[in-house]
């Protein structure tokens, strides 16, 4: 996804679309995520006359894979995302706008932050009955916590069982 200066002066007496399939080899360890997988761009480009910028639409689908938050194993999680992004040869200091390196333009940093927005913040891998457990701590699934909860008394109540009615004086 690069156009170079002298592709973005044709492109501007034209509106162009472009779908395009792109492979990540390398995804910043920040991000959380293990690798993209069948990642598929769509959309168009233009130029605004009067601001003297492109203006890039572009739906990005593909399926990202994610450390399962209880057991660590590759989670297969598909994403549709959606980018807007402005780009111009001189931003004028406007942080929305991104400049037009000397190369051109590269749509790959756009695209990798758009679909880390779609990331979500913890996912289990789907099936999951066994939970892992160590030397005094354990996970419990949330019926297995619920019923534990049901059989415990309320510590509020717990002076209420010392309690003893005399059966005589009622």
């Amino acid at each position: 996804m690069n156009w170079s200066k002298h592709e973005l002066h044709v492109l501007k007496t034209q509106e162009t679309r472009f779908s395009d399939d792109i492979v990540f080899e390398v995804i910043p360890e920040v991000m959380g995520i293990r690798r993209l997988e069948e990642v598929h761009v769509e959309g168009l480009v233009f130029y605004e006359r009067s601001s003297d910028r492109f203006i890039i639409e572009a739906s990005i689908t593909g399926t990202m894979i994610l450390p399962c938050s209880i057991t660590l194993e590759d989670v297969a999680v598909p994403f549709t995302a959606e980018m807007d992004v402005t780009y111009a040869f001189d931003p004028d200091d406007d942080p929305d706008v991104k400049l037009i390196t000397k190369d051109g333009l590269d749509l790959r940093e756009s695209i990798l932050s758009a679909i880390w927005l779609e990331k979500p913040l913890a996912v289990t891998k789907p099936g999951l009955t066994t939970y892992p457990k160590g030397d005094g701590w354990e996970i419990l699934s949330e019926d297995d916590y619920a019923k534990s909860k049901a059989s415990e008394p309320d510590p509020r109540l717990a002076k209420l069982k010392d309690f003893k009615i005399n059966e005589e004086e009622v």
